[in-house]
């Protein structure tokens, strides 16, 4: 679905065919994210290697984003025109990433661009569950947006209400409504409003933050290009999961068959101290004892390496809890007893 829907907002000829800049704009904006990590990305995409903006390659930016919304028929309120991007930035030859997400984030920003921070936000209120009926449909709940009538008393509207002009009562359209992203019980509202009257609420800081003016590294994707068709489709398989068995991962269980543990049993080939702590300090620390002794009642089963698993879990007990000298005298007699 998301293909067949790109394909038909940027490629309205019938070409087959949609040009990377492109697929670039509208997966960077329609992801979940920050907006301001999303427009920074953006600009290094639009800037030259001095940091400043390319305006050609900004018009091409709101060309692509722009056909977003004209592809859910918002074209004629959000739609590309000549004065789009002379409503962002005036006639500056030199906008560094600072200017431009001063520009496009500013609250109200620019006019075509209304509904970029509306999109960010339903991605993060979507699951915000509200537990107030909506006085247009009646619900007792609903998540999403809540909307809230500045003039009358209590009066609330769920998302789908609000947007399609839904109202009841004596309420009416041109009254104040302010939105909101989250909800808070009567009691903390109380509180909160006690604290601010006693200025124990912090200011929130709501500018955008700054940046170094210094461009940034763009991403080199060139080794995915390069590769052929089969090993980028091996690259996007997604990782197959690891079998779990009694609560634990078996590639994280110490078999009988790791090399560390047949070097230690056979005695043909003993290994290094600092190699063995180096290979037991690769495990999980949480797991680490409980795995020693899944494996140490698996040796004890076999009266030949009873003594053997003894003496190992003793040199781990040494390594991670009692003397860390290699050269002492007790430690290189039990290292060339192993």
């Amino acid at each position: 679905m998301l293909l067949n829907w790109l394909v038909g907002a940027f490629d309205s000829v019938g070409r087959g065919k949609i040009k990377v800049f492109s697929l670039k704009v509208a997966l960077s904006h329609m992801c979940a994210g920050k907006l301001v990590d999303k427009l920074r990305y953006v600009f290094t995409q639009i800037s030259d290697s001095s940091g400043c903006l390319i305006r050609s390659r900004f018009i091409d930016y709101l060309k692509d984003l722009l056909a977003l919304p004209t592809a859910v028929f918002e074209g004629p309120s959000f739609g590309y025109n000549d004065t789009a991007c002379r409503s962002c930035f005036d006639n500056r030859t030199q906008i560094n990433v600072n200017d431009f997400l001063n520009a496009l984030m500013a609250d109200p920003g620019p006019q075509c661009l209304m509904w970029l921070p509306i999109l960010n936000k339903m991605a993060h209120v979507e699951n915000v569950f509200h537990p107030v009926q909506c006085e247009g449909c009646h619900r007792e709940s609903f998540m999403g947006f809540r909307y809230k009538c500045q003039r009358c008393y209590n009066y609330q509207l769920c998302q789908d209400c609000f947007w399609r002009g839904r109202t009841s009562g004596n309420h009416g359209n041109d009254h104040e409504m302010k939105e909101y992203t989250t909800y808070k019980s009567p009691a903390k509202q109380i509180g909160h409003a006690l604290k601010k009257s006693l200025k124990c609420v912090p200011k929130s800081n709501a500018h955008v933050p700054q940046f170094p003016n210094t461009p940034e590294k763009k991403l080199d994707l060139s080794y995915i290009i390069n590769l052929p068709f089969e090993e980028i489709l091996e690259l996007l398989k997604p990782p197959t999961p690891v079998p779990v068995r009694n609560g634990y991962h078996e590639s994280s269980i110490v078999t009988s068959q790791s090399p560390d543990v047949l070097s230690i049993d056979s005695g043909n080939s003993p290994q290094s101290p600092s190699k063995l702590t180096e290979s037991l300090n690769s495990m999980c620390i949480d797991d680490e004892h409980r795995l020693i002794a899944r494996y140490a009642a698996r040796l004890a089963a076999d009266t030949k390496d009873a003594v053997s698993t003894i003496m190992m879990l003793t040199f781990i007990s040494l390594t991670k809890f009692g003397s860390r000298d290699s050269n002492s005298t007790f430690n290189q007699d039990f290292i060339r007893h192993l």
